[in-house]
């Protein structure tokens, strides 16, 4: 999960949110969280560490072109977290695509019938979003 800074007591939250299940009621967090960071069996491919790191400033860059526009009245105040969530989200999803090392074993991809590591229903990807919120809140 990726945080970006509050401003006026906002805050934008990128990332798996908790409680968002897949088709079988799982919670897809414990599957991201497993692929991001490694887990019995399963390699570290991180995905949102790495959108994070490689494009954090351009992330920055859209939260303040955001607030530029609502300071001169072309926007509401949240305009900046939602500039930066949309390309936050595009940017995550597009590294979920990108990532092909280290590859599935031989018998993962039988299973799956595909070679990306991180995409096999792709509910995983498709579950990347941005929720704003009041800072400190819980969602």
């Amino acid at each position: 999960m990726t945080q970006l800074p509050a401003v006026a007591a906002l805050e934008v939250v990128i990332g798996i949110q908790a409680n968002d299940t897949d088709s079988d009621g799982e919670l897809i967090v414990t599957r991201a969280l497993a692929n991001e960071l490694g887990a019995r069996g399963i390699p570290p491919r991180p995905f949102i560490s790495s959108a994070s790191d490689e494009n954090q400033p351009r992330w920055f860059k859209q939260f303040a072109i955001g607030n530029q526009l609502a300071l001169v009245g072309n926007g509401d105040a949240d305009l900046g977290f939602q500039y930066a969530g949309l390309i936050a989200v595009a940017d995550i999803q597009r590294k979920i695509v990108a990532i092909k090392s280290p590859p599935n074993a031989p018998q993962t991809i039988e299973a799956k019938g595909s070679s990306n590591p991180l995409i096999d229903t792709g509910q995983m990807r498709q579950s990347i979003r941005y929720l704003i919120r009041r800072e400190g809140a819980t969602s």
